[in-house]
């Protein structure tokens, strides 16, 4: 048997406020409705926008590609800019309090040539760094776009299925009926009753479990 405290507690997790009981899921305010949008595709996109996984996955390859074309840079020339200033003063028997003021400005351009294969193996380690990261994130989509699939589909289904069980239920209502009056007639037996009875609670059953499910 499950406690009652077990859905409350998992309750109070959730909302992170002190929940004292649970309200009874009313039938007749219970709104039967599909997925909105009705397009699976459409919760695809959004939930591959928003999983958190999938966005800390995208970062990473945004990283690896920046690594990468970090890599391939090595191959190209580099041109820096350099300044330097300098002032000394001297005095000598020539020279009396003589300031000297230097001021520099160039280009140093550099051309790489051969690093042993250095650059060349940056560029692969990064390449499958990045085809990494890519096949990653492709797996864990696939597998988020099924389970969204599934999910919607349940739900499709869950309208389905409470309708028929409730349809169920009222058939079931009714075979107990008939078979009560069928008794007092004659032509039915108290273990007919009893199998009707049965069935008429296996009903409501399966129909409690549908419309949680679905609410779920």
């Amino acid at each position: 048997a499950i406690s009652r405290s077990a859905p409350i507690a998992k309750v109070q997790v959730i909302v992170n406020e002190p929940v004292d009981t649970l309200s009874v899921l009313d039938p007749a305010r219970m709104q039967l409705d599909g997925p909105m949008p009705a397009t699976v595709e459409t919760w695809i996109g959004r939930g591959e926008e928003i999983n958190p996984e999938l966005r800390a996955m995208r970062a990473n390859i945004e990283s690896a590609t920046q690594e990468l074309e970090k890599a391939r840079a090595g191959h190209l020339p580099t041109v820096d800019l350099i300044a330097q200033r300098s002032w000394t003063a001297s005095e000598n028997n020539v020279s009396i309090n003589t300031n000297y003021d230097t001021t520099m400005v160039g280009l140093q351009a550099s051309v790489p040539l051969f690093a042993g294969g250095y650059v060349n193996s940056q560029v692969r380690q990064a390449q499958a760094s990045l085809q990494k990261f890519l096949q990653l994130y492709e797996s864990r989509r696939r597998e988020v776009a099924q389970m969204i699939r599934k999910e919607f589909q349940s739900v499709s289904e869950g309208v389905l299925k409470v309708r028929a069980l409730e349809q169920a239920e009222r058939s079931a209502d009714q075979a107990v009926i008939s078979n009560q009056k069928g008794f007092q007639a004659g032509t039915r037996t108290q273990v007919d009753i009893l199998n009707a009875q049965q069935q008429r609670m296996n009903a409501r059953r399966d129909l409690a479990q549908a419309r949680y499910l679905y609410i779920l």
